[in-house]
């Protein structure tokens, strides 16, 4: 638009010891030499929004008014009186209870909803209205105190990657990236320990040598990158190397040894990569101090599964693996299905279910000893509540089934009668209540009464160990 001069005015600007990052202590004077009319001039500043924040003013026109010289002065904003949060400790314990009133009193309030549909309270629906209404937004409330950022978890790997790198004699650069996510106090409070287990094994089995990765065309440096973030309704957690990857026929070599796997399996079978989180499952020969110790990725797995969560690898050989952890906001409130079968009614995480399907007994078929159905041109093992329960009697004609996953491959659980969505506060269980994980916990649905929340993947991994076992013995 003409010749221009920029100059920035720094008078405002306060000894370091005084700067508030956040204010804003400059402004800039512009001297434009231009024949363009004031209203392009302004538009040029459009992106400040607020057009107090710049001054126009014509200083000078030449004599063939050809020409003239305009003065915009951007003018510093003062900041906002600044506000200082007050915070106060509250003990966890009490944090907990008060989340599970607030969830007490969001299933009094269902039920109130209830009476509320009678005609003779049709004068009280409205106060019944605002009443849940101020209950759900109390429950939320009470839950989100119970959220914290992940970086509060990140804020440990820094230092420890570095002394493991120097052990190793390894080189690596550590990413963190989203480390404002928020999840479930309790969450991260028992993540710790499975992701300094995925950090070690991403170090001593996954990232190689320097001189390694440079015989190999990579940087000296190993990358390790955690990265946070939300999908959907949950959070995903992924702890990516970029070394060597996992090595498919070491592990099916092993597999194969320790009786995980038939002789004849391939390399490429998908349920290969999912034998390193079997039981005492390792590639390596030898022990080390950083992973190996005894401590195998069946912890890490069972640890994520009662968290409600799923982990998942995916791995390129020589371009390195990651692990993917997917878990729910919070341990606190669960978005389940309500199910019944044999007289009882429990409550599926909706985390845990892919799909419902309709099952008819007639369709259901054996193979290799194991109840099957094909859905969708796919072979599908099945797990019938009732007989995993010893419910006598027969079961019905028709039943629903769940579809779930386990060690990636689809399973369902068949039950009587799907009832509905519920969405409920969850209350824990003593270890002795548990049923052996069967159940992860228990909740007060609407009409009051109690119902225990099921753990599909203990319920498919315990149903298979029992077939084993009567395989065996007719063996």
């Amino acid at each position: 638009m003409g010749n221009a001069t920029v100059v920035a005015d720094i008078g405002r600007v306060p000894p370091l010891e005084e700067l508030e990052p956040r204010d804003c202590y400059l402004a800039w004077t512009i001297e434009l030499e231009t024949a363009s009319e004031t209203l392009p001039l302004e538009e040029v500043f459009s992106f400040l929004g607020d057009r107090n924040q710049i001054a126009l003013e014509s200083i000078g026109e030449d004599q063939d008014e050809s020409a003239r010289t305009v003065l915009a002065a951007p003018l510093p904003t003062a900041s906002p009186p600044r506000i200082e949060a007050v915070r106060i400790r509250v003990d966890a314990e009490q944090l907990d209870q008060m989340v599970g009133l607030a969830g007490e009193l969001a299933v009094l309030t269902d039920n109130l909803q209830e009476l509320g549909k009678q005609p003779w309270a049709e004068k009280w629906a409205g106060t019944l209205e605002s009443l849940g209404r101020v209950g759900e937004q109390l429950r939320d409330m009470a839950l989100e105190l119970r959220m914290v950022p992940v970086e509060d978890l990140f804020a440990r790997f820094p230092r420890m990657v570095r002394d493991l790198a120097e052990k190793s004699g390894k080189e690596i650069a550590l990413r963190l990236e989203g480390e404002d996510t928020r999840l479930d106090r309790a969450i991260v409070e028992r993540l710790a320990e499975p992701m300094v287990h995925l950090i070690r094994n991403a170090i001593d089995h996954g990232l190689e040598t320097p001189d390694q990765r440079v015989l190999e065309g990579k940087p000296r440096a190993g990358r390790i990158t955690i990265r946070a973030g939300h999908e959907g309704d949950r959070v995903s957690l992924r702890i990516e190397d970029d070394g060597r990857g996992l090595d498919h026929a070491k592990i099916v070599r092993k597999g194969i040894a320790a009786g995980l796997i038939p002789p004849e399996t391939s390399v490429d079978d998908p349920r290969v990569v999912n034998l390193i989180f079997e039981p005492g499952f390792s590639t390596r020969d030898n022990v080390s101090d950083l992973s190996g110790r005894g401590v195998g990725l069946d912890v890490v797995r069972d640890t994520i599964r009662s968290l409600r969560g799923t982990i998942a690898v995916e791995s390129e050989k020589g371009r390195g693996s990651a692990f993917l952890l997917h878990l729910p906001l919070t341990l606190a409130l669960i978005d389940g299905l309500l199910i019944e079968t044999g007289g009882e009614r429990y409550v599926v995480p909706l985390s845990q279910v892919e799909e419902c399907v309709a099952l008819e007994s007639a369709e259901l078929a054996f193979s290799k000893g194991r109840r099957c159905l094909i859905v969708r041109g796919e072979l599908v093992p099945v797990v019938t509540l009732r007989k995993f329960f010893k419910v006598q009697g027969n079961e019905p004609p028709r039943q629903e089934l769940l579809l779930t996953r386990r060690a990636g491959r689809r399973v369902g659980v068949a039950v009587e009668t799907l009832v509905g969505r519920v969405q409920t506060v969850i209350q824990p269980l003593d270890e002795d209540c548990s049923g052996g994980g069967r159940f992860s916990g228990a909740t007060i649905l609407a009409d009051g009464s109690v119902s225990l929340i099921l753990d599909l993947s203990t319920i498919v991994s315990e149903s298979r160990r029992n077939e084993q076992r009567k395989l065996a013995s007719f063996q």
